[in-house]
């Protein structure tokens, strides 16, 4: 299991586990949330990842620009180019995963 947490997801001193409450699925996995600790848990076929609420935030943001590129470069049948602000994690450039 893949884990990216922060101090921030704590639970409180009544709580060890976490509670997840649903927020969405579909038949390629789920997306729930805890409400005590704030920690978004997505679980998908053989995984799951959980994630701080900002950095969800951010890995929604990057697949939305992610499909939007991709449905663009369907719709005029172009080939994909790699977008000129790709990093790795630790801020180097970065080419595309084949």
């Amino acid at each position: 299991m893949i884990r990216i947490y922060t101090d921030k997801m704590k639970h409180s001193s009544q709580s060890n586990s976490c509670k997840h409450v649903g927020l969405a699925h579909s038949h390629v996995g789920e997306v729930s949330m805890c409400p005590d600790c704030g920690v978004v848990h997505i679980s998908l076929q053989y995984f799951s990842v959980r994630f701080d609420l900002e950095a969800f935030r951010a890995l929604a943001q990057m697949l939305g620009v992610a499909q939007a590129r991709i449905e663009r470069s369907a719709q005029t049948m172009s080939p994909l180019a790699e977008a000129p602000d790709v990093l790795s994690l630790d801020g180097s450039p970065q080419g595309l995963v084949h």
